[in-house]
């Protein structure tokens, strides 16, 4: 039977690839710490950066949002939107706190930036250095 060949895309039959359940939710960060959600998105020529900072409560302490007539890639788009989120983070003058970004190749070059040799690696490497002005710092 064609339906049982096509199983995957049948509404009327149980699909073959099983749909994983994923908990998506603000996670609160340790007592103290503030959270800085960080993104960056590209369309058109433009890059728009986002940053919004949180206290474990989940009050919103502040955030920044701007659109640069730039483009890059979407890797250095999210770097520089970790660079404002430092920047944010100093201005604010908060000692201890917590980054977070949905792209996970450039948090791994931030917390390993001595093994990269690349622009964008030596890039991390400079973004580590200013965040060393804070008492403690996580990069998630």
């Amino acid at each position: 039977m064609l339906s049982n060949d096509f199983r995957i895309h049948n509404f009327s039959e149980r699909p073959m690839l099983p749909i994983q359940p994923t908990d998506r939710k603000w996670i609160k960060p340790s007592r103290g710490v503030v959270k800085i959600n960080v993104d960056a998105a590209i369309k058109e020529g433009k890059m728009g950066l986002g940053v919004i900072v949180k206290d474990e409560d989940g009050f919103a302490l502040g955030g920044y949002g701007c659109v640069k007539d730039m483009t890059f890639n979407s890797e250095w788009a999210k770097m520089m939107a970790i660079e404002e989120g430092v920047s944010l983070a100093k201005s604010l003058n908060f000692k201890r706190v917590q980054f977070e970004s949905d792209n996970a190749n450039i948090v791994n070059k931030i917390n390993r930036r001595d093994q990269d040799i690349t622009f964008l690696g030596q890039h991390a490497n400079d973004i580590y250095k200013k965040l060393k002005s804070f008492e403690d710092v996580i990069i998630t």
